[in-house]
């Protein structure tokens, strides 16, 4: 008999997150003046995974689930909640590293 998880629950949402991870392909760092990023681009790519499957789409509503579920938290590689603002701003600029791992 196959399980069906609920894609809600966090044991199926941490399984679809591990999932991505072995897909991943590591791009060479882009060189930019300035400070170097916190958080990687692969923990937005999986933030933005874990929105559509639980279909949230607003910075605020990122920052509240990253807030309290600090499991998940560390399955995508956040060390800390980051500002809803450079959340917004770093998923906007998913895209691009996006399409380069598809």
């Amino acid at each position: 008999m196959a399980t069906n998880l609920n894609p809600i629950s966090p044991d199926a949402l941490l399984k679809i997150v591990e999932q991505v991870k072995e897909y991943y392909v590591p791009l060479p760092p882009p060189h930019h003046r300035g400070r170097p990023r916190t958080f990687s681009g692969l923990a937005f790519l999986l933030l933005a995974v874990v929105g559509v499957v639980r279909r949230t789409f607003k910075p605020q509503e990122w920052a509240t689930l990253l807030t309290k579920a600090a499991l998940l938290r560390q399955a995508l590689g956040f060390s800390r909640v980051p500002h809803r603002r450079t959340i917004a701003r770093r998923l906007d600029a998913t895209l691009p590293e996006a399409d380069a791992q598809v």
